[in-house]
């Protein structure tokens, strides 16, 4: 669970932890966190809708070219996405 008290970013940061590789492609477990009860107070947080967009675009970039997973999340990738 990510926690309120986290600002923008750090949810973030939080939610890449949250990333898997599956059939060569890095994920974001969405289905999880829009069907699951736990994840109720983060999916209807004001920042979510934000936090989501962000993060399916970091998953295109990412897919895209592997190399950017090196790069720090909150200075690097945070303004790129």
């Amino acid at each position: 669970m990510i926690s309120e008290n986290l600002d923008t970013k750090q949810k973030f940061v939080e939610m890449c932890k949250l990333c898997y590789e599956w059939n060569g492609e890095i994920c974001f477990p969405f289905d999880t966190i829009t069907h699951s009860n736990e994840w109720v107070s983060f999916k209807t947080h004001p920042d979510y809708n934000m936090l989501s967009e962000k993060m399916t675009n970091l998953m295109k970039l990412l897919n895209s070219d592997r190399s950017l997973a090196e790069l720090d999340v909150e200075e690097d990738l945070w303004h790129m996405i």
